[in-house]
């Protein structure tokens, strides 16, 4: 199974090699390595208070459904599913995440 981070990357992530090209940005294969052992869910049950999930549904890094997960986990959070966005919002709705960003920071 290969994995596609972005257009430029692709690995095998039961052997992901010494360095990965990230939109242009090397970045060391220990990070990913060490990425797939985190307890991410696990950790995350234990956070109790407000979170903003703004997840891009053309996100081709992490699932959609990392989000969707970690919403049920977290009682407290909101969830925004933005069509036609990737990973780093830089389509047309970029405008509504700062908005959805900016709102919440605020309250």
């Amino acid at each position: 199974m290969t994995t596609n981070l972005l257009p430029v990357s692709t690995y095998d992530p039961t052997h992901i090699p010494e360095t990965v090209n990230v939109s242009g940005f090397e970045v060391g294969g220990a990070y990913f390595r060490t990425a797939q052992l985190l307890p991410i869910y696990q950790t995350a049950e234990h956070y109790n208070r407000e979170a903003l999930l703004i997840h891009g549904l053309a996100d081709k890094v992490v699932s959609p459904n990392a989000s969707r997960k970690f919403h049920t986990l977290l009682p407290k959070s909101e969830l925004h599913l933005i069509p036609d966005e990737g990973h780093m919002f830089k389509g047309k709705n970029r405008p509504e995440v700062l908005k959805l960003g900016s709102e919440f920071l605020i309250k």
